[in-house]
């Protein structure tokens, strides 16, 4: 019983995870068509800004990805 409750309580961390996960690559996504908008294609901070994003959405999908791949499924 306590091992199905273990399993339970990782999925729903794991379920929790992601969908925070994708609200934040929506607000992300939101913030970058913004920017896309922006008349001055050329600042300099823009570039920075969209590289900052990216790494940061690379680094969150990375920390999910080795959550769910840490331990296969046995059966």
């Amino acid at each position: 019983m306590a091992m199905i409750k273990n399993k339970q309580e990782k999925t729903l961390q794991l379920e929790a995870e992601l969908v925070q996960l994708t609200a934040l690559v929506r607000a992300r996504r939101k913030q970058l068509a913004n920017l896309a908008k922006c008349p001055n294609k050329d600042c300099e901070c823009r570039l920075v800004w969209r590289e900052v994003v990216e790494q940061n959405l690379a680094g969150q999908v990375g920390n999910i990805r080795s959550h769910v791949r840490r331990k296969p499924a046995k059966r």
